[in-house]
């Protein structure tokens, strides 16, 4: 068995170039899930694919490192400039009157219904393996908009999308063909429910994905560790049991291909949307908003540790007052702005930087491809409770703390 963790589109470039001898592509994306909780301990098969196989070092989530912006990007290759899904919860007139939360598949929905029948602005993986005439299916136990955006247009014919939560647990998969028979034979979980949607979606792969619809394409996208870890904490029991039983469900997929004859012929790609780090502090973001006096002409889609302000018309002058205030806001680490007046990036007034620009890229490092130190989440790292920073016993791996929840409060323009 390979493992690849990294160039996820070469591969699937690769797997629709040569129709006469195409392998098998998985993509496992395990949502919330950091590196380092890889153990031989708690992660047994994933620890054995990361020592057979090859290691991404240097591999990061796009920018907000949040799971539905990372699910198009992984759907689509490109970056949240390109593909238009920049946050978890978004703003965009004509969708509704105020934020709207992507988790919910009906809200992207109406984002097509705006945007000339499209949900990601960009030719998606599914529609080019379409093209390509190879078979691709998308499962996810997670949330149906997270589900939604790994084969957004599923609903138009493309390819196969699997999961709990369409038509508030109505409805299992797209097209109509696929979802009839996994409701005959499977029934439905409904997405978001942690341990029992992920069982479930597992079990629909091994039992009817794999041996009878023959994807030669497959993003299967488990929900956990995410939620446990978002309740619990990183290093928590309940995360560390969790983890065990996310990694068993590895395991049985690994064992399905080897009874199907396929181990030889398949690429496991294992990744993950987003991991957890540190607490953000605090922020007073109403108070800041309030004191530029144009509160009524500003919205606010909090993110958790990132937040999005639209200013009505793009108005140059409420930015600038925002942006005025934000920077003498105790808490507040980086501001980003598109506008052309100002066009600026600053920390804290406090600080007192000079202003940058915002165009342009900033250059990322290249991978490095090892083989990485073990980590025991067992040992190395313990659990902190939600809304607390980690304690001083908290080991310190590859530049990221062991901790738990991220609480609703850095705020990001």
């Amino acid at each position: 068995m390979k493992l690849a963790i990294a160039l996820l589109h070469l591969c699937f470039l690769a797997a629709a170039s040569n129709a006469q001898n195409r392998p098998l592509v998985i993509v496992v994306v395990i949502d919330g899930f950091r590196p380092d909780s890889i153990s031989n301990q708690v992660t047994p098969n994933l620890f054995r694919l990361k020592q057979e196989g090859v290691w991404g070092d240097n591999g990061h989530s796009v920018f907000p490192t949040v799971t539905r912006v990372n699910a198009s990007s992984i759907s689509t290759g490109t970056v949240p400039a390109v593909h238009g899904i920049v946050s978890n919860t978004m703003y965009v007139e004509g969708v509704d009157s105020k934020p709207f939360d992507t988790s919910n598949y009906k809200n992207l929905l109406k984002l097509a219904e705006i945007s000339n029948g499209r949900t990601l602005a960009v030719k998606t993986m599914a529609e080019a393996l379409q093209e390509a005439d190879v078979p691709f299916v998308a499962i996810s136990s997670g949330s149906s908009g997270g589900g939604f955006l790994t084969n957004p247009m599923a609903p138009s014919g493309i390819g196969v999308l699997i999961n709990g939560g369409f038509e508030d647990g109505h409805r299992a998969a797209f097209p109509d063909k696929v979802d009839r028979e996994i409701q005959r034979r499977f029934g439905i979980v409904k997405s978001g429910e942690g341990s029992p949607s992920l069982l479930w979606a597992e079990r629909v792969l091994r039992e009817y994905v794999l041996p009878e619809l023959h994807p030669r394409v497959i993003i299967d996208w488990l929900t956990e560790p995410d939620d446990t870890q978002h309740r619990f904490g990183v290093g928590s029991p309940e995360a560390l049991a969790v983890l065990k039983t996310m990694d068993q469900q590895v395991g049985l997929l690994v064992a399905k291909l080897r009874e199907m004859n396929l181990e030889n012929t398949s690429d496991i790609i294992v990744t993950a949307d987003h991991g957890f780090g540190g607490e953000p502090d605090s922020v007073d973001l109403n108070g800041a908003i309030q004191a530029t006096g144009k509160a009524t002409d500003i919205i606010a889609a909090n993110n958790g540790a990132s937040t999005l302000l639209y200013a009505k018309g793009h108005n140059p002058e409420t930015i600038r007052g925002l942006v005025s205030q934000l920077q003498k806001t105790d808490g507040v680490d980086l501001i980003f702005t598109t506008s052309q007046q100002p066009r600026i990036a600053a920390l804290p007034a406090k600080q007192r930087p000079e202003l940058m620009p915002t165009r342009g890229t900033a250059p990322l490092s290249r991978p490095k491809i090892k083989k990485a130190s073990v980590f025991n989440p067992a040992t190395d790292c313990t659990s902190t409770s939600p809304g607390r920073p980690p304690p001083p016993s908290v080991k310190k791996t590859s530049g990221i703390f062991c901790s738990s929840t991220i609480s609703n409060s850095r705020s990001f323009l």
